[in-house]
């Protein structure tokens, strides 16, 4: 991987195969995995394998939109739906989260603390946000 400038890595990047080249957008990035010698790039329609090493590519991914969770994987933090101790959640996809990295991931993010979990709305918004601060 050739690297040109820091702002085109936080855009996009080409995955080389043979004599193609395929752009991929970084925020279509869910998730990379290592696996042995090759990271494999995955979006939600395709998935890119390269014979490259995870701790170069998350050198040159923005910390601001990726950070590594554990020794084979690097996650979107846009695409990241949930997380607990244990594990992110990215689709339908749990990838686990090593001890090693879990104050990594939460100095990464921002949050907010609620008093409970996400609340479907059914109707009245103005009830159910009285119900909640009664």
């Amino acid at each position: 991987m050739h690297r040109q400038t820091d702002s085109a890595m936080e855009e996009f990047f080409f995955f080389k195969a043979g004599n193609k080249h395929f752009k991929i957008d970084t925020d279509a990035i869910l998730f990379i995995h290592a696996e042995k010698r090759y990271v494999t790039f995955v979006t939600e329609a395709k998935c890119y394998p390269a014979l490259i090493s995870i701790g170069y590519i998350e050198k040159l991914l923005s910390p601001k939109l990726f950070c590594r969770v554990h020794r084979s994987y690097i996650i979107s933090l846009k695409h990241t739906d949930e997380f607990d101790n244990e594990l992110v959640y990215i689709g339908n996809k749990k990838i686990p989260i090593a001890e090693q990295y879990k104050n990594v991931l939460k100095r990464a993010i921002i949050v907010i603390n609620g008093k409970r979990g996400p609340i479907t709305l059914n109707g009245d918004v103005d009830k159910l946000l009285n119900d909640l601060n009664s």
